[in-house]
Parts: C-alpha cells; sequence; structure tokens
C-alpha cells in the first residue's frame, strides 16, 4: 500500500515514513502485519496539503504547525511565507511562488 502511494503521490516511501515519524501523516490504521494503512481522507485532505506546502516552500515544521491549527487559510499562509522571506534555503520553487505571491497581491 504505502508503494502505491508513494508513486502516486510522487514521493518515496521513505519520505511517508518519515511524515509518520515526525507526526505529519499518521495512518489511520495498521495491517495485521503491521503495514500502514492510509484512508483516502488521510491522502486527500492531509498528503495534499502537505505535498502543496512543500511544493510552496514551507519547512515541515512550518507545514506541520499550519496543519495543527485549527482552520487554515490558505492565502493568508502564502502571506505569511512572504513574509517569512520564502526564497531563502530550503526554497524549492522560489520563481512559481513568486509568481503566485504577485497575482496575489
Amino acid at each position: 500500500m504505502i508503494g502505491q502511494l508513494a508513486r502516486l503521490a510522487r514521493v518515496s516511501a521513505r519520505t511517508l515514513h518519515h511524515y509518520d515519524r515526525i507526526g505529519l501523516l499518521h495512518p489511520s490504521a495498521h495491517s495485521e502485519a503491521g503495514h500502514r494503512l492510509y484512508s483516502s481522507q488521510d491522502l486527500e485532505r492531509r498528503l495534499q496539503r502537505i505535498l502543496c506546502y512543500r511544493q510552496l516552500g514551507f519547512s515541515l515544521r512550518q507545514t506541520k504547525a499550519l496543519l495543527s491549527a485549527p482552520a487554515t487559510d490558505p492565502l493568508a499562509d502564502l502571506r505569511q511565507q512572504r513574509a517569512f522571506g520564502g526564497n531563502g534555503p530550503g526554497s524549492r520553487r522560489g520563481d512559481d511562488r513568486g509568481a503566485l505571491r504577485d497575482a496575489l497581491e
């Protein structure tokens, strides 16, 4: 299951294991053999947002904080990232985010 999920999300199984270890993406259940089982809700709501925030250059720590907040506004999150200077180290898509930010203003 995790291999299929990793391929669909275009991340490694190791990345998904890491997300579980650090509390970003917990499986809904485990099989009798101990395999992680993810629900469609895990994928649609949580993993999708993690990958989006990663693409926008948020750190894993920032992503965890955003996902832990009661309700987040994606536009407010982008504005917050801009305030933190999102083109710094760890930034993956600075040019794309710059265009996105310009569109938000």
